[in-house]
């Protein structure tokens, strides 16, 4: 089964009760896969080597090939490592919420340092003949 592995689940505090409380409901990524969070609520980093390696270790299971997806949400230091964390692994997928219809749409992010192995040409990919700093000449 799929995993929908979430970055951090931001909270509010509940003014009546003065509970925290999710801000996001998650039920709707459940069409995607079990849903899995990484980082607690509260979670921030000063030093971004304990972030990675704990990153890493929560992402050791994320298979693109299996439909896991990445769910970008909370503090945007945990987020950016997130990415970071896969990007280095190839390419990986993201959940982007749709307010118009009201759902997820999953959209994979290819590494255009890392050759597809479909054969074709990444996006941002220097063309033969091109300059890839966009100078005329």
């Amino acid at each position: 089964m799929s995993t929908v592995f979430v970055t951090q689940l931001p909270h509010r505090r509940d003014p009546d009760t003065q509970a925290w409380t999710p801000t996001v409901n998650l039920s709707i990524a459940n069409e995607f896969g079990m849903v899995r969070i990484m980082m607690p609520p509260h979670a921030a980093f000063q030093s971004t080597h304990n972030l990675l390696g704990q990153l890493d270790k929560s992402l050791n299971s994320y298979s693109l090939n299996n439909g896991d997806s990445l769910l970008l949400l909370g503090d945007c230091i945990i987020i950016a490592a997130a990415c970071a964390v896969l990007a280095r692994r190839g390419p990986f997928a993201v959940l982007r919420y749709d307010r118009i219809i009201k759902k997820y749409a999953r959209i994979v992010i290819h590494n255009s340092e890392r050759k597809r192995d479909d054969g074709l040409e990444e996006i941002g990919e220097a063309r033969e003949g091109s300059d890839p700093r966009g100078a005329r000449g």
